[in-house]
């Protein structure tokens, strides 16, 4: 069955939750935003349906026209190589940004599947980049979050390129702890909204890598797991693991 590209839908004023009240506010838009200008940047906002599990929010190579807030759910995104083979090239929580990456370019460079039932913020690049000539703290934010993604790209070519299987998957779970941390959920307990199969494409591993990876956490006693169910019991060893001398608090 073919996946449903995402149709963004206008809502009525007083149907949605708008930015001065979103919960998500302190982590998608800027620091010190005016209710003012958080007026103005919710007047551009446009949102819609919830995309359900294995729906496209955009297509690569589809002609690129927004960015994307997520409110709830979780995004993967996927290059199609010149091989014809898909690389998945990453994974976004609630409070992310993305299509950012495409900003400058004509098309959006990947494509963006929902991993479960998801809804985003949807804005028009044109009137996103009117609204920065007026409030100059949002142009600093995006610049700030598109060097935020190319740290975040190095960082894994880094861990691929130097890091043992453990060390990839340790790294990728404490950046789902940060990520969840940020979003004021548990910070130990959580739901791996990936397979185990996305995990090894995203981190260059193979399935039954990932797999012994996680059954190797177990035997430690590092983690609990239960299908996608993860509960972390040491998060210090995860963060020693990757940088013995510096632990993520």
């Amino acid at each position: 069955m073919e996946a449903t590209l995402y149709q963004p839908l206008k809502i009525g004023v007083g149907r949605e939750t708008h930015c001065i009240d979103c919960a998500l506010k302190l982590i998608c838009l800027p620091s010190f935003v005016k209710a003012k200008e958080l007026s103005q940047l919710d007047a551009i906002m446009i949102r819609g349906r919830p995309i359900q599990r294995g729906n496209l929010l955009f297509h690569q190579g589809q002609p690129f026209d927004q960015v994307f807030a997520i409110r709830s759910g979780f995004i993967k995104t996927t290059e199609t190589l010149s091989n014809g083979e898909e690389q998945i090239t990453g994974f976004y929580s609630p409070g992310e940004i993305i299509g950012i990456d495409s900003i400058g370019n004509s098309t959006y460079a990947n494509t963006a599947f929902a991993l479960e039932k998801t809804t985003v913020c949807a804005i028009d690049h044109s009137e996103l980049k009117f609204l920065g000539q007026l409030i100059p703290s949002l142009n600093d934010h995006l610049f700030n979050l598109m060097s935020g993604e190319i740290r975040k790209n190095q960082r894994i070519l880094r861990a691929i390129s130097q890091h043992s299987a453990e060390k990839r998957v340790a790294m990728l779970l404490l950046t789902l702890l940060e990520r969840y941390k940020i979003c004021h959920l548990s910070e130990d307990k959580f739901r791996l909204p990936m397979s185990r199969c996305d995990i090894g494409n995203y981190l260059g591993l193979a399935l039954e890598t990932v797999s012994r990876a996680f059954t190797h956490f177990q035997k430690l006693g590092v983690l609990e797991v239960n299908n996608k169910e993860i509960i972390v019991l040491n998060r210090a060893y995860l963060s020693d693991l990757i940088e013995p001398s510096k632990r993520v608090l």
